[in-house]
């Protein structure tokens, strides 16, 4: 995809297709004391395309806000590692549409991204967060081996044990592989108050087993 169609897709106000099925997430731990978390778009038909990623006031923004910041592990600490690829090291942080070193090679930011966000290496996937309200975002660039499926990676942040997070953005994609269509989404670990409160009652019930 180039810069001019994803200025299109950006603009998009398409409705919501009943085909997203909201985000998600794994975490693992590859180093002690650290947490990696990998994001994931799903999707209930198989055919669907990830186009991009992206902040729009239509839908979200596209924002990370996160109790302490991401960690970072580049193979060259003062060359950025935004997306995966031979620079990124396990256990680092960056944003993708898809799979693997191809399609991190694959993924592009638009002009003006994150723009001002960066750390002091450049880095922009860095600190404790960051915001693009609107029309920015990441986007696969090589539409001949696009990325489709019920289940595809968008991020991976890492952060010291104990933190919390929330990812909200809006999904670009072609419904079917087909028809542009726009969904918000946000994901999360923090726990719902429903399940803040399930939590404390099987607490209190092994206390009282006790």
């Amino acid at each position: 995809m180039s810069r001019f169609a994803f200025a299109a897709v950006l603009g998009a106000t398409a409705m919501a297709s009943a085909d997203f099925a909201g985000a998600s997430f794994t975490e693992e731990v590859i180093t002690p004391g650290e947490v990696t978390y990998k994001i994931f778009l799903n999707y209930t038909n198989p055919l669907d395309k990830q186009l991009a990623v992206s902040g729009n006031a239509n839908f979200a923004a596209l924002q990370l806000t996160a109790s302490s910041d991401l960690i970072n592990k580049h193979l060259v600490p003062a060359v950025p590692a935004d997306v995966p690829g031979p620079l990124a090291q396990p256990g680092d942080s960056w944003v993708t549409i898809g799979e693997g070193n191809d399609n991190g090679a694959d993924t592009q930011f638009s002009p003006g991204f994150l723009e001002g966000q960066g750390d002091a290496f450049g880095a922009l996937i860095s600190g404790d967060g960051f915001l693009q309200a609107d029309n920015g975002g990441y986007f696969d660039s090589n539409p001949s081996t696009s990325v489709e499926g019920t289940s595809i990676l968008i991020a991976q942040f890492t952060f010291a044990e104990g933190t919390t997070w929330t990812y909200t953005g809006t999904s670009d994609f072609n419904a079917g592989g087909t028809d542009l269509t726009n969904a918000a989404f946000s994901v999360s670990n923090i726990p719902a108050p429903g399940a803040l409160a399930l939590l404390g009652l099987a607490g209190l019930g092994r206390r009282r087993r006790g």
